[in-house]
């Protein structure tokens, strides 16, 4: 969807406008993925606040490769991906640390 590439390319004003315009924050593409799992994973620290402020679920998962049961948190790529102020972003509104993947991976 328009939003999901939206948020994938760190463009802030069109996922605004997209999220002011109805857009379904939770909406997932065929591998499960969200907007703010793409915001996180390229580390787009705006993007991520305004998802999250306007109630994008912190722990959502997705799908790991073509298995529909190895789902990983938006926490996790932005841990992955070692950006630091996302993971406190996503911690202090509501993700949790302890979600684990079907590996059992945190």
């Amino acid at each position: 969807t328009a939003l999901l590439k939206a948020a994938y390319n760190g463009h802030y004003h069109v996922v605004e406008y997209l999220l002011d315009s109805n857009a379904n924050i939770h909406q997932k593409d065929k591998d499960g993925w969200t907007a703010l799992h793409n915001a996180c994973s390229r580390g787009y620290f705006r993007i991520v606040r305004l998802l999250v402020d306007r109630k994008a679920k912190v722990d959502v998962r997705s799908k790991m490769g073509h298995t529909p049961l190895n789902g990983w948190t938006a926490l996790m790529w932005a841990t992955t991906n070692n950006h630091e102020s996302l993971v406190k972003l996503l911690l202090e509104n509501g993700a949790s640390a302890q979600t684990k993947s079907a590996k059992g991976r945190t």
